[in-house]
């Protein structure tokens, strides 16, 4: 979380000045390549984009590979399993006419198709094996007459008002894989946002509702859920922000019981002291309550502090702090309350040496 916060900061920084820089092409491409002991063969990434911005057609497609060594854990987060890699091509269409009609300012429709493959290892398969004994692998993926492919397809509505509200909704159709098998899934939504903090509007928020199905990755088989999240946002002073937001979850079995209950608050705090140096407070509590043939409850809680100063343009000197801490009562481990699971110190210089 401490690391997530600095890269959200640099994210937020300057994007729409790059826009305005290069134009409405954008070409984008990385290489990366990561060095762990015993994992010196496919251990590359490849990242490549062309994003078109304007209205009323823009679009992107994207190829990304990450390989199954490709492991870079030790320095920062990665969103990827050891041993199992994928490569895919992802693509976007967005139509977005402007009307200035009937309170309407912009309609916009997304289309959106993504291809891949999952690359399974037998390290992979046999670590599954020894973490999960009493799941089943599907045998194709054992003696390799399964190919793992996977799509998904997207499709998004959006309604921009002249007061600057957003009205959607969306739908999206995936194939995806895991080691018990290919499955189906689908998902469907619709959200409501009112316009964005500024010098007029000072509260805004968004209140969005979503289901389908999804992969149970605790008790590896496809269920249910459905659940509501809502933001808001609020500058109190000009240098003081204020930002709320919070999720409500229930899952159920594939035969339609409640197996979940799963309830998520965060605040986040932003005070400016100048434009150049800020300090972030951010904390989050999950409350979770599962029923896979027995009660079971998880709650955890995390306090995250963000100090950042920009000591010369484009420079930015950043220390970050985070703490998290859990209740359990899983047996047979010992019942937990408030305990503390981790405790993280991060600094970090971004030292801009041509500006």
């Amino acid at each position: 979380q401490a690391e997530d916060g600095i890269r959200d900061v640099e994210r937020s920084r300057g994007l729409g000045d790059v826009y305005k820089r290069q134009g409405i092409y954008i070409t984008t491409f990385q290489v990366a390549s990561s060095k762990n002991p015993g994992l010196s063969k496919d251990n590359n990434s490849y990242y490549f984009q062309f994003l078109r911005r304007a209205n009323p057609w823009s679009g992107r497609i994207t190829f990304n590979r990450d390989e199954p060594n490709y492991d870079i854990n030790e320095t920062g987060y990665l969103a990827k399993e050891l041993f199992r890699g994928y490569q895919r091509v992802d693509t976007r269409l967005i139509y977005s006419p402007l009307v200035e009609k009937k309170g309407v300012r912009q309609f916009f429709i997304v289309n959106g198709w993504q291809m891949g493959e999952d690359l399974f290892t037998r390290e992979y398969i046999n670590d599954w094996r020894e973490k999960y004994p009493d799941v089943s692998i599907d045998s194709g993926y054992l003696d390799e007459r399964l190919n793992p492919n996977y799509w998904e397809l997207i499709h998004e509505i959006w309604i921009r008002t002249t007061n600057e509200m957003r009205l959607g909704c969306w739908f999206e159709r995936r194939k995806t894989n895991e080691l018990t098998g290919p499955f189906h899934s689908n998902r469907r939504g619709f959200s409501i946002s009112t316009p964005k903090t500024g010098k007029i509007q000072k509260v805004s928020g968004n209140v969005g509702v979503n289901w389908g199905t999804f992969y149970n990755f605790a008790q590896k088989y496809v269920g249910s859920d459905w659940n509501i999240g809502w933001e808001g946002t609020s500058w109190i002073r000009s240098n003081m922000g204020l930002e709320l937001s919070g999720q409500y979850t229930k899952t159920y079995n594939p035969d339609g019981v409640l197996d979940g209950r799963h309830f998520r608050l965060s605040m986040q705090n932003t005070y400016l002291f100048t434009k150049d140096f800020f300090v972030r407070l951010y904390t989050q509590g999950r409350w979770g309550t599962t029923y896979y043939g027995k009660k079971d409850i998880t709650n955890t809680y995390l306090i995250s502090f963000l100090l950042g100063w920009e000591f010369q343009p484009g420079s930015w000197f950043y220390v970050a702090f985070n703490e998290g801490r859990e209740d359990s009562n899983h047996f047979p481990y010992p019942k937990r309350d408030f305990m503390l699971k981790d405790r993280v110190f991060v600094a970090k210089v971004y030292y801009a040496i041509n500006r």
